[in-house]
């Protein structure tokens, strides 16, 4: 485990911008290890006011005012060359415009979007640092709450009253806000209670409840009970204590008749409350062994029961002449008699058990009693399933309540007055209002939401968007027809977010804390998105190599290995095996090594050589290996980590499954013992590389300062192998970018960490530069390298104290440039086709920098945005050829477990027009 202090972003407000920027303090530094977590210390909450002051003195506003402004004018201008949207000037006057195109993203700083009745949006900026004091809050509010796009930080819209009066919920939910523009109401949660409550006619998030207005009221859910507001007075409701509330959520959905609005807790210990007459009462429910979904009406609700959904009476009416049965059991004559009649209480259905199980605790007779369990076993929750309108529903065997008024439920048998429908999807809307989905077009629906959104309605006809699910893009489903007329271009972006009253639909990946972007699809809107189209291979495992001559060596499903060479795959001959290649290391002159559960083989243009181990191979082909010096690293499966390395005077060092060997002119020598000497813990590595010359090479075993991680430089003299102490990393996914620049330094990203018992305490950030010589740079606190582009410009991302989309550019020793990439992270890879020529593939597209002036590296602009299309599976890894295109591997699970290798050409390269593609094989 990591751990690290963290304090406040400072953020920048221009893409292209120079170098010199402030730095600030350090942010939580991000899980960069298999099986490590990082934390920071807890951040000191907000201080609480009065539960029921209705406004708040303006004590602590000042604080923080300074930084909310800078954080607004940064979420206004920071992406102004971004195609998505546009931006208008510093102050945000006018928010966020979205342009009248088929699809869009919005700035990388908004995090949620709510939609009020006026269809203004409502824009959740995502949220740096400690978080300001309300008073700090409530300024912002003030400022943003009548422009066209109001943006807020730190808080979130979760109701809108008729009256004006918007409601908002803090970032750490601890205060709710009212604001009708002049006054204020604020209420605090009681303690050890937070708010939990979303904004209605929005995408579920966090297993929260919507806020309500329902009769003159305001309703607001917290963890452990309800909050009502007449206007002049607060009110509350407690339905579980705080130790239980964690493993319980709280839902408000109103009857159809009535008048009366219910509040349903969902867990192990469910219940149900009523309020009417401006009271709350605890509804009984008269059936047991269930778990209780939603109410449906003042005297129906849903629940689960072991024969799977039904909607039963929340008093259950139990059926007559079961106390008949039960005294015709007492006197029945055999064992047939007894039988039947026990076969006739099993059928009045379960809501007879608790007298059934009264039965046996007041008789002795064992017959009797052999009975009454017989009966037990085989009580049924309802007989028949049960009725919606003219449909009859059978076998419900998923359901899906949006505490909205409408259920979704799946089930085995549907009939349609007397006509039998089949499986399907029966909709169901509280005012009675039913529809059935059969066929085709039901199966993937409720799979798809049941873990993410839940659907969408269109307010102009019978329509709902329903989210994505397993590659399945998000879809909008006509009720009348029951069939898909329209979906998003896009499934990655499976989540609805909101919809507007027009039909634009916000959508997004996923609700964590670092969601990628927000995305807006406007149906029938013209698509101006730039396509660069990829080449797809299947391939038999995920494991591939770009050699020295930039040739891409994988092993296909149909052909086996096989060499793309920049315009056709080829089959390579010379290596045959049943069993997929697991590790490919390319070596010097474009020859590589590869590894199967069969084999090894080197494949060079002039000599193959193919033995059952690496290390014989190795041997038979060191004059080969030896043409120069090469480094290079492969994953290999589950077998471990492979590399190789040739230093300056000829000795071939081996990583083969963390175990390190040197070939040492004709024989090997183990590397374990001088590890163990050397101070490491297991005398195992698992990455190598040359460095500089190739006179010494660099070693580490990624482990953290509390579990005794080391790294270290190795040489050969006199004929053994020397091992000594070098910077340390633990930071596995940055390390593997093996970024070397052109004097063949190795960048090596570092921490300053302290050992903590069974965590590290990380107190700063260092890039290290190293030659043959060791450390010759240090960059402190300003990224770690995660590319060499092709203008000898070193790019160092994940820049402590700086938002993740923050990069900085080194050259000749210093940073000279500070690059904001919309929708960029630290894990974003980057890759270089020609000097000036940067791209970067982020969640919004594959974006295409360039610098502003040609000899001038420190100012950097987008000049394109791309799609790539004919992508198949989720992305895996990712390479650049200097052929002219990224290669990507990806894994879908669709179908069986399929991996596939895609070749995307650089568009800049192809046409920076149009679409860019190359034609499969």
């Amino acid at each position: 485990m990591q751990t690290g202090d963290a304090a406040r972003d400072e953020r920048t407000s221009d893409v292209c911008s120079a170098a010199g920027g402030g730095r600030g303090k350090a942010l939580l530094n991000r899980k960069r290890h298999l099986g490590s977590m990082t934390m920071r210390d807890p951040a000191n909450e907000e201080s609480r006011s009065n539960p029921n002051l209705t406004d708040v003195s303006k004590h602590g506003r000042d604080t923080m005012t300074r930084e909310l402004v800078a954080l607004l004018a940064f979420a206004l201008t920071a992406l102004s060359p971004w195609p998505g949207v546009s931006s208008a000037s510093a102050d945000g006057t006018d928010g966020v415009q979205l342009r009248d195109v088929l699809w869009q993203a919005l700035p990388d700083t908004v995090f949620g979007v709510r939609i009020g009745p006026d269809q203004r949006l409502w824009i959740e900026l995502k949220r740096f640092g400690k978080p300001p004091g309300i008073g700090a809050i409530r300024d912002a509010i003030e400022r943003e709450f009548r422009k066209q796009a109001p943006e807020v930080p730190y808080a979130r819209p979760v109701l809108f009253e008729p009256n004006g009066r918007v409601w908002f919920v803090t970032q750490i939910r601890t205060h709710l806000l009212g604001y009708d523009g002049e006054n204020w109401v604020v209420r605090e949660a009681p303690a050890g209670h937070t708010f939990a409550t979303e904004c209605r006619g929005h995408g579920r998030r966090n297993a929260e409840g919507s806020a309500r207005h329902f009769a003159g009221q305001a309703f607001f859910l917290d963890s452990c009970g309800v909050h009502s507001w007449d206007g002049n007075t607060w009110r509350y409701q407690q339905f579980i204590k705080p130790p239980e509330a964690q493993l319980h959520q709280i839902y408000l959905q109103e009857a159809s008749e009535g008048n009366m609005l219910f509040a349903c807790v969902v867990g192990d210990q469910h219940g149900l409350w009523r309020w009417q007459g401006g009271e709350w009462t605890r509804v009984e429910i008269d059936v047991p062994d269930t778990k209780l979904l939603a109410p449906w009406s003042k005297d129906r609700a849903w629940f689960q029961t072991a024969a799977g959904y039904q909607l039963l009476p929340l008093k259950s009416a139990l059926p007559s002449g079961h106390a008949r049965l039960l005294e015709e059991l007492k006197n029945a004559a055999d064992d047939g008699e007894r039988r039947r009649i026990a076969t006739a209480l099993a059928a009045c259905g379960i809501g007879i058990k608790p007298d059934i199980e009264r039965a046996i605790s007041t008789t002795y007779d064992p017959e009797i009693i052999e009975e009454l369990v017989f009966v037990l076993q085989h009580l049924s929750p309802a007989k028949g399933g049960f009725t919606l309108g003219r449909f009859r529903v059978e076998g419900a065997r998923q359901l899906w309540c949006d505490y909205e008024g409408t259920a979704y439920i799946g089930a085995d048998a549907v009939w349609d007055a007397e006509q039998p429908v089949g499986p399907a999807l029966v909709i169901a809307r509280i005012d009675g209002t039913e529809y059935v989905i059969t066929g085709e077009e039901a199966a993937p629906l409720l799979p798809g939401f049941l873990a993410t959104s839940g659907p969408l309605a269109l307010t102009d006809r019978d329509a709902i968007w329903f989210p994505g699910g397993r590659k399945r893009c998000a879809h909008l489903v006509d009720l009348a027809s029951g069939r898909c007329v329209d979906s998003v271009p896009d499934p990655e972006y499976p989540w609805l977010e909101a919809i507007t009253r027009e039909g634009r639909l916000f959508v997004r990946q996923y609700p964590g804390s670092w969601p990628g972007p927000l995305m807006v699809y406007t149906p029938g809107a013209p698509d101006d998105r730039r396509f660069v189209e990829a080449q797809r291979l299947e391939i038999r495992d995920h494991a591939f190599c770009v050699a020295a001559d930039g040739s891409v060596w994988t092993d296909s499903v149909d052909k086996g290995l096989v060499r793309f060479d920049g315009e056709q795959w080829a089959e390579v001959g010379a290596f045959k095996t049943r069993a997929p290649v697991r590790v490919f290391l390319p070596v010097a002159q474009g020859d590589v090594l590869v590894k199967s559960d069969q084999g090894c083989s080197y494949i060079g243009r002039d000599h193959v050589c193919t033995r059952a181990d690496l290390r014989t191979v190795v041997s038979e082909c060191r004059e080969q290996l030896r043409r120069s010096v090469v480094t290079n690293r492969s994953r290999g499966g589950s077998s471990g980590l492979y590399g190789i390395a040739v230093d300056l005077s000829g000795n071939i060092w081996l990583l083969e499954a963390r175990m390190l060997s040197v070939l040492v002119d004709d024989r090997w020598v183990s590397a374990k013992a001088k590890l163990l000497e050397a101070g490491s813990r297991s005398g195992e590595v698992e990455y190598l590389s040359t460095i500089g010359d190739g006179s010494r090479v660099y070693m580490t075993d990624f482990g953290l300062a509390h579990d005794r991680g080391r790294s270290f430089y190795g040489r050969v003299e006199d004929g053994k192998i020397v091992i000594e102490p070098a910077p340390h990393t633990s930071e596995l996914r940055e390390m593997y970018r093996s970024v070397r620049d052109e004097s063949g330094a190795l960048w090596v990203p570092g921490s300053v960490r302290r050992a903590c018992g069974t965590s590290d305490r990380i107190s700063g950030q260092v890039a290290y530069r190293l030659t043959e010589t060791g450390v010759v740079d240090e960059v402190v606190n300003g990224g770690w390298a995660t590319l060499h582009d092709k203008g000898g410009n070193v790019w160092l991302g994940g820049i402590r104290g700086k938002g993740e989309n923050q990069f900085n550019v080194w050259r000749n020793g210093e940073i000279v440039a500070h690059v904001v990439i919309p929708f960029a992270h630290e894990d974003t890879p980057l890759f270089s086709d020609r000097p000036g020529s940067v791209y970067a593939w982020t969640d919004a597209g594959l974006q295409h920098l360039t610098q502003c002036e040609e000899s001038d590296p420190s100012r950097w602009s987008i000049a394109g945005v791309y799609t790539p299309t004919n992508i198949e599976g989720h992305r895996h890894e990712t390479a650049s050829s200097d052929l002219g295109f990224i290669v990507l591997t990806t894994y879908s699970d669709a179908g069986g477990r399929r991996s596939f290798l895609h070749l995307i050409p650089f568009p800049g390269q192809a046409d920076d027009s149009g679409t860019a593609k190359l034609t499969d094989q």
